[in-house]
């Protein structure tokens, strides 16, 4: 059976370990919101878990695979 106080604990965890680890991301997320609805380009990503998005510095394409360096 499914421990659904031990993912709420899980999950505050986390939450606040991402925040921790991308104070940056949070700024601009902010800051995106004076030109974005909900401070994302598209929608559903309002509706995506967490405080707010990753922001990407850059993403290059490898080999057919997706490198993304995060710099934030």
């Amino acid at each position: 059976m499914i421990d659904r106080m031990k993912l709420a604990t899980l999950r505050k965890i986390e939450d606040e370990r991402f925040i921790i680890s991308h104070p940056k991301s949070g700024e601009l997320f902010e800051k995106a919101k004076e030109s974005m609805p909900g401070g994302v380009p598209m929608s559903w990503m309002s509706k995506w878990p967490g405080a707010y998005p990753i922001f990407v510095e850059e993403a290059k394409v490898l080999d057919s695979l997706m490198w993304m360096a995060i710099h934030i």
